[in-house]
């Protein structure tokens, strides 16, 4: 055996075969692979540091230390170095023999994410329908690659869902984070929100065991710009007037006037439900039922919102708007498929598998277009709802109850129109009183004393 010294390791040449010389450091080896010749006959053989010992119950191997010729190749002394500190990982139980035994039988990351599905998202554990669909929607895309956008497609410049759990760092999930950035910030805070929660699963149930890898604090998230723009009074009051359009005479709705500027009913119905009451529009709105409603105490319940169990005060023009359909409905004045009459929105597509409307965006769009008002997402609706409730109440808490939220925090985000007419009150007050400090017009006080 000998000292395989920088010099030393530089003069051996490759063979017909692989050749391993042993050094004289115990278990340290150099392996020469076989004679590889560049265009100019030059020998480039690969010559590579590695470790030999045997495992417990098992027969010799060789753990690669390291290249030790070529542009990443490390010294006899860095070489040494790692197997003195792969033999105290031994000795302390972390055999690399076991442990690449142990990453072969360890699930995917792809394969953890069905699991989860599986065993924990499911209505037992709390989990929304529309929480679950958007979770499913979200890996599709951005872990399992299934998708035909071509912005998407741009944006994945990774693959993680065949990856071993234990080998999915922090380090990884900040990229893939990175990534799916360039198609949306908001996406990416979604996506790395959900994975989160699967890896919280995963430690839960013993499935891994080191610290959640999807830990990103909050600052290092992606700032999602929301949409601000609410309706003026003038543009609310105009769709307002197009969405519900009743007869003066008979009391029911003016279907006439439907048809004839090509409006779809149900869809415009709901808008105006949604203009008057504020709700939320998929899960508070497109799905009510009629025995929700409860006339006499002019409140609707939600067994089941976002937030939980919740009822809600009535506005009269909103009642106005459930009792017109009412009169309308029981006086046939447009159909409904009888299966889905429960429903106060039903779908009139008989193939549609969902009995209530669900996508209204054509007919939003149309009522925009017609009122002259710039497009903007329809949630907008429930945000120019509570903006037009606080400047006519100035009371966040009434505006808080009938939004739903939990948290007057959330509330607090509407707060800036107290500023504005603060803004406004005081200037109303400084213009409607004169101020003239001219001398002639100052009149002297005189006090009784003198």
């Amino acid at each position: 055996m000998k000292k395989y010294t920088e010099s030393k390791v530089e003069e051996l040449r490759g063979l017909d075969r692989d050749v391993i010389y042993a050094d004289v450091h115990s278990g340290l080896i150099l392996i020469v692979r076989k004679q590889q010749l560049d265009k100019l006959g030059n020998d480039i053989s690969k010559k590579v540091w590695a470790f030999r010992y045997r495992p417990k119950g098992k027969t010799a191997i060789r753990v690669k230390l390291g290249d030790a010729n070529g542009p990443n190749s490390i010294s006899r002394t860095a070489a040494i170095n790692r197997l003195a500190r792969l033999k105290t990982a031994i000795d302390t139980g972390q055999d690399p023999h076991f442990e690449k035994a142990k990453l072969k039988s360890e699930i995917t990351l792809g394969d953890l994410v069905k699991k989860f599905y599986k065993d924990r998202l499911t209505k037992n554990y709390g989990y929304k329908p529309k929480t679950i669909s958007g979770i499913k929607n979200t890996f599709k895309v951005w872990l399992f690659e299934d998708t035909q956008d071509p912005n998407c497609k741009n944006a994945i410049n990774y693959s993680i869902k065949d990856i071993r759990i234990s080998k999915f760092t922090n380090q990884k999930a900040k990229a893939v984070h990175a990534s799916i950035r360039s198609k949306s910030g908001y996406v990416a805070n979604r996506f790395i929100a959900y994975l989160k929660i699967v890896f919280n699963f995963a430690i839960e149930t013993k499935i891994f065991t080191k610290e959640n890898p999807c830990k990103i604090p909050k600052k290092h998230l992606f700032k999602e710009a929301e949409t601000t723009t609410v309706l003026s009074d003038e543009q609310y009051i105009k769709l307002f007037r197009r969405t519900f359009v009743k007869d003066a005479r008979s009391n029911r709705l003016n279907t006439n006037y439907y048809i004839k500027n090509k409006y779809n009913l149900i869809p415009c119905l709901a808008i105006a439900f949604l203009l008057s009451a504020g709700r939320r529009a998929e899960s508070e709105g497109f799905s009510c039922q009629w025995s929700q409603v409860n006339e006499d105490t002019k409140k609707i319940f939600y067994a089941d919102s976002k937030v939980g169990s919740k009822e809600y005060q009535l506005a009269p023009m909103t009642l106005d708007i459930l009792q017109t359909m009412r009169r309308s409905l029981m006086n046939r004045d447009y159909k409904v498929i009888y299966e889905r009459s429960e429903y106060i929105f039903p779908s009139e597509n008989k193939k549609s598998k969902c009995p209530h409307i669900q996508d209204i965006r054509t007919t939003w769009a149309k009522l925009l277009k017609d009122c002259n008002i710039p497009y903007m997402p329809l949630k907008q609706v429930r945000h120019s709802f509570a903006t037009r409730l606080l400047r006519r109440s100035k009371n966040l808490k009434v505006v808080q109850t009938q939004l739903g939220h939990n948290r007057i925090e959330t509330t607090m985000k509407y707060a800036k129109i107290f500023n504005e007419d603060v803004e406004n009150a005081l200037n109303d007050f400084s213009n409607s009183v004169e101020v003239n400090t001219a001398e002639e017009n100052v009149v002297q006080l005189k006090l009784k004393s003198e």
